[in-house]
């Protein structure tokens, strides 16, 4: 097995960044969240996730801690912004959730958005690349680490990637960009379990590109190294508006548990690959 080798660069960190202010409501896009695609007063577009949305503001802040372990295991994933809903567009007619029979508002100025890589409405963006094109896939060994690290902080859903061509070089190369953080931690839940069934689509499509083995055990040694310090002052740029009463020590006590998990991570995805079927 081969695995295409180019120049990624990593995304830098905004965490704690000024807020981008939206200028303008896009369009909502698919998923449980219900989020909108913005642009922002930066010239930029974000897919933007509210306070208040239907899968709670767990999400946003399993969102944004997830996201910081990818920077430091060098994921390429898109850059997460703080979003500021101005007064004049929170109450647009067209922006509100919809739960069963029943509308509601988001809550709060502060919410997160994800910045699209490319301009959404000029260049191709792909939620499926077909089995044929994963060899042009720049950074499939992204794949290994995000198998572990769902394992380590249990992602109770199917991994979720973008595909975009990779404009850097001249021959047709893509680059994936690991997306939607929201469900990590049981989603709204805050629990971790071993559940080795879950998600296994994507992995089985990459699995056939890329020595699996080697770079799980590689990305198994990277997480353990994380020290308790770093776990903890991750969390500590999520803002207090997202935690409900309690929740801010709760989420704590999740930290000590992934903590407690790292020791016994090589044996949970040793079980996690047999499954897949090596």
């Amino acid at each position: 097995m081969s695995l295409l080798q180019c120049t990624v660069q990593n995304p830098p960190s905004v965490i704690g960044a000024k807020a981008v202010t939206i200028r303008h409501l896009m369009r909502r896009v698919r998923g449980g969240s219900q989020s909108w695609l913005i642009e922002g007063e930066d010239d930029r577009y974000y897919i933007a996730k509210f306070q208040g949305n239907p899968q709670g503001n767990r999400t946003l802040i399993n969102e944004l801690y997830v996201y910081s372990l990818l920077l430091g295991l060098n994921v390429l994933t898109p850059p997460l912004y703080f979003i500021d809903l101005p007064e004049n567009l929170a109450q647009h007619e067209d922006l509100y959730f919809t739960v069963g029979n029943k509308r509601t508002r988001p809550q709060g100025r502060l919410h997160l958005g994800s910045q699209v890589p490319v301009h959404p409405e000029k260049t191709a963006i792909f939620d499926y690349l077909p089995d044929r094109l994963l060899s042009k896939v720049c950074n499939l060994g992204d794949f290994a680490t995000m198998l572990v690290l769902g394992i380590w902080c249990y992602h109770c859903d199917s991994l979720q990637a973008i595909f975009v061509r990779n404009q850097s070089v001249a021959d047709t190369q893509y680059l994936a960009y690991i997306i939607d953080h929201g469900l990590y931690f049981g989603g709204v839940h805050w629990d971790l379990r071993d559940a080795p069934s879950r998600g296994l689509g994507l992995y089985k499509q990459v699995c056939s590109e890329v020595d699996m083995r080697t770079l799980t055990k590689e990305a198994v040694s990277t997480v353990q190294a994380i020290s308790e310090s770093t776990l903890l002052a991750n969390a500590q740029a999520i803002p207090s508006a997202w935690f409900a009463p309690g929740e801010r020590e709760l989420f704590g006590r999740l930290i000590g548990s992934l903590r407690n998990r790292q020791p016994i991570l090589p044996l949970m995805v040793t079980r996690y690959l047999n499954h897949l079927g090596f």
